[in-house]
């Protein structure tokens, strides 16, 4: 196996090994078991299991802030659609109740 850096494991900070286990090449962490693999086989598969281990969600989103304002423009979009959606159903259904009415009457 070629000499690739691995980081620490990043649940418990442990210290990760490479291994062959049939088909994949598996990085794990040899002090909480934490585990994955590329999905390849050969040596496509031992630098795609490291960098699938090395992979932290702190590489994708540099800034906290843009995070946050991202997940809130999401959050305001499902909210748009689901309002929309619920209009929609109301309009377009004939044997609606009227809001706030009961069941008694039917």
């Amino acid at each position: 196996m070629s000499n690739i850096e691995l980081k620490p494991c990043p649940f418990c900070g442990g210290e990760a090994r490479m291994m062959k286990m049939g088909y994949p090449h598996w990085v794990y962490c040899r002090n909480c078991g934490a585990r994955v693999h590329g999905g390849k086989s050969g040596e496509e598969g031992e630098k795609a299991s490291a960098e699938a281990w090395n992979r932290r969600a702190s590489d994708d989103v540099a800034d906290e802030e843009a995070a946050s304002a991202y997940l809130m423009s999401i959050t305001s979009s499902f909210a748009s659609i689901a309002d929309s959606l619920e209009r929609f159903v109301d309009q377009s259904n004939p044997h609606r109740r009227p809001p706030g009415s009961s069941l008694s009457g039917y």
